[in-house]
């Protein structure tokens, strides 16, 4: 079975606290060899709990870490340079957790990592390297005290995070982002943590593909959207029979794919849109007929308000939704 090596610094966070009841000098002692110098732990994984479909290599080494994400007492994620025992390196992502052995503490720390690798290797083994990272493994070190260690979910690097902002995101990546997310959605999972898309939303800069990561929160999901619906930009948001994957709808309103289909019209949050768009005559006529009491030059002060704000926001969503190559802004 493969193995895992890392070098990592001894000031992560994850070391502080991983291992509750060993201090953070004696967790470095414990856990390899330490150059004092370079203030360098050694972590050799040898227990291998979710391998690669197919694994080519006994051994995998990570030797530098080019950039750290997130560090705290929680978690550790960082890109970083991984080698197999033929010395060929690829770009990865590791994401270390403390656990504690439900044996000894009847919880299982390990759960959301080890359901994010099996995530990975069933549900969306056919979107591996096209819309979520490859699964490289999922690697686990035990404390002599037998109750609590580290484990380490690696993943290939597919990209870096960007901007998301609708005003600035051009209209073919956003409905690319949509399309990636529907493919998830179709092979039988919800993300789960798409409420702040940038964190789990990553661009491959040279092919502008987009890749979701993170499946930490993940579940199985029955998507009630048809498979072949499509999504439309600067149309009325429909109502929720008509999209009723509330993540999906959820994603598409961060993107700005609709405009409101709702109007507050002198208070009223509920005329249509489209009644608003017909024109002062016909919005009028509207309201009179819902027995509004507002009198006549209220009604059109309102009505010529209403029209100008929507139809102005409606203009400039259609600007900035022109069919032309826009960059994606990177961070």
């Amino acid at each position: 079975m493969p193995q895992l090596s890392l070098n990592l610094p001894s000031t992560l966070e994850i070391f502080t606290e991983s291992v509750r009841t060993i201090s953070h000098g004696q967790l470095v002692n414990t856990i390899g060899s330490q150059k004092a110098q370079e203030n360098i732990v050694t972590i050799s994984f040898t227990h291998t709990i979710l391998p690669p479909t197919q694994a080519h290599t006994e051994i995998y080494h990570v030797a530098e870490i080019t950039e750290c994400y997130k560090d705290n007492t929680r978690a550790t994620i960082f890109r970083a340079q991984l080698f197999n025992d033929s010395g060929l390196a690829q770009d990865v992502v590791c994401k270390i957790v403390p656990m504690l052995l439900p044996q000894h503490t009847g919880v299982d720390g390990r759960s959301s990592l080890r359901r994010e690798a099996s995530i990975y290797q069933e549900k969306l083994s056919d979107l591996q390297g096209k819309c979520v990272p490859r699964f490289i493994g999922l690697f686990g070190w035990t404390a002599p005290d037998g109750i609590t260690g580290l484990e380490c979910l690696i993943t290939t690097w597919e990209g870096y995070s960007f901007d998301i902002d609708p005003w600035k995101c051009s209209p073919a990546c956003r409905s690319r982002i949509l399309d990636t997310l529907q493919k998830i959605h179709r092979a039988g999972v919800r993300h789960f943590d798409l409420e702040d898309l940038p964190n789990n939303v990553l661009v491959k800069d040279d092919t502008g593909e987009i890749f979701f990561v993170d499946f930490a929160q993940s579940a199985e999901h029955s998507c009630p959207l048809p498979d072949d619906y499509q999504f439309q930009l600067c149309t009325p948001m429909p109502d929720y029979w008509e999209c009723n994957c509330f993540e999906l709808r959820n994603v598409a309103q961060q993107l700005a794919f609709w405009y409101p289909a709702r109007y507050d019209f002198l208070g009223d949050p509920t005329i249509p849109s489209g009644e608003v768009l017909k024109g002062r005559k016909s919005l009028i006529n509207y309201m009179k007929n819902l027995g509004v009491g507002y009198p006549e030059d209220l009604l059109e002060d309102g009505a010529d308000r209403a029209i100008e704000e929507l139809q102005s926001f409606i203009d400039q969503r259609k600007f900035y939704d022109r069919d032309f190559p826009l960059s994606i802004p990177l961070e």
